[in-house]
C-alpha cells in the first residue's frame, strides 16, 4: 500500500468514525418537533414515541453493542418492504441465519450491529497492542479491517450528551400502517411502522437524502 492509498485508508476511518457518531449519538435527551400538518392523535404520538425511541436505543448500541432492546423497536414485518439482495446477502454474511428467505428489518439492524461490533473490536485490539509497542498502527494492521467484502471496520460510536430534534415531516396512518418523513438531521428518512397487538414497531426505512 503506497501512501497516497495508506492516507485515503485512514481518512476513510476517520471519516465514518464522524458519521457514525453524527448518525447514531443520540441520547436520552432527544427531542422531536412535528409539523403542525401532522395529526395530534394518540397513536401519532405513540408511532413518532418509537422512532424517537429508536435513536436512544442505537445510541446505547453504537457504544456498547447491546442489542438486546431492539426487538421492542424493530420488527420483522413484510408490510415494512422487502430488503435488497444486497442486504439479504449482507446479513447471510455476518449471521448465522443463512437458510432464511423472510429476513426483515430486525434481521438486518442485528446483524449490522453485530457487523459493526466485531470490526470495532478489532479495531480496538490493533490500537491496544500499537500503543502497548509504543508505535502506530502499520498500513499491514489497516489492511486487516477490511473485509472479505470491501467493508471497512469502524470505530464504536461515543455516547453524546447534546440535545437532538427529530423533525416529523409527514405522517400518515392508513389502519395498521403508518408511513413517516423525518429529519433526523445528517438525514431525511421515510420508515414504515406496523400495528402488532396494539404496539407500533419500526418495519422498514428508506433513506430519502444525506444533508450536505
Amino acid at each position: 500500500m503506497n501512501k497516497t492509498k495508506f492516507r485515503t485508508v485512514i481518512s476513510i476511518i476517520i471519516t465514518l468514525a464522524v458519521l457514525s457518531i453524527s448518525i447514531f449519538a443520540l441520547n436520552k435527551h432527544n427531542r422531536a418537533e412535528a409539523n403542525s400538518d401532522i395529526l395530534d392523535t394518540e397513536e401519532a404520538k405513540q408511532i413518532q414515541e418509537v422512532i424517537a425511541k429508536s435513536y436512544e436505543i442505537e445510541a446505547i448500541a453504537a457504544n456498547t453493542f447491546d442489542t438486546s432492546l431492539f426487538s421492542s423497536v424493530f420488527v420483522n414485518d413484510p408490510r415494512g418492504g422487502s430488503l435488497s439482495e444486497s442486504t439479504n446477502e449482507f446479513i447471510k454474511s455476518v449471521t448465522t441465519n443463512n437458510a432464511s428467505e423472510n429476513l426483515g428489518y430486525l434481521d438486518y439492524k442485528l446483524a449490522y450491529y453485530n457487523w459493526w461490533k466485531q470490526g470495532a473490536l478489532k479495531f480496538e485490539q490493533l490500537q491496544t497492542k500499537a500503543t502497548q509497542e509504543g508505535r502506530s498502527i502499520t498500513k499491514d494492521e489497516l489492511k486487516t479491517l477490511i473485509d472479505e467484502h470491501g467493508r471497512l471496520a469502524i470505530p464504536r460510536s461515543q455516547i453524546s450528551s447534546q440535545d437532538q430534534t427529530l423533525k416529523f415531516l409527514s405522517l400518515s396512518i392508513n389502519g395498521e400502517i403508518a408511513s413517516v418523513i423525518f429529519d433526523d438531521g445528517p438525514r431525511t428518512n421515510k420508515m414504515i411502522v406496523v400495528k402488532i397487538k396494539d404496539k407500533w414497531y419500526i418495519a422498514g426505512n428508506m433513506i430519502l437524502s444525506v444533508h450536505p
